[in-house]
């Protein structure tokens, strides 16, 4: 199957969608990133936090992953364990507030 990229932009939320990295609402009136695509045959519309968004390719990059084995950053958080976890709140901690995530502490 031919898998084709529609749009991808940055957009101001008109109503309420759910941030499909993190599961939690964007609000209307907020700005999120927008993704239209065509794949595996299947249209399909991603949308994310800008934030959450910018965490999922800091992490990408971070660990190497290849940016096309996977992109949900609550999926490779919760795979990554508390050091995943701890990364996540010590560099991006909008989207660790959302997802619930906090520095795990040391004694």
């Amino acid at each position: 199957m031919h898998d084709q990229l529609l749009s991808d932009r940055i957009v101001k939320a008109k109503k309420q969608h759910v941030c499909d990295h993190c599961g939690v609402t964007i609000e209307a009136g907020e700005r999120y990133r927008s993704i239209a695509q065509i794949w595996e045959g299947d249209f399909g519309v991603f949308r994310a936090h800008c934030d959450c968004e910018r965490a999922a390719r800091h992490l990408h990059r971070a660990s190497r992953m290849n940016w096309d084995e996977g992109v949900i950053l609550a999926d490779d958080i919760a795979e990554g364990g508390p050091e995943a976890a701890d990364w996540l709140a010590a560099k991006h901690p909008g989207p660790a507030i959302r997802m619930g995530v906090a520095l795990t502490p040391y004694f």
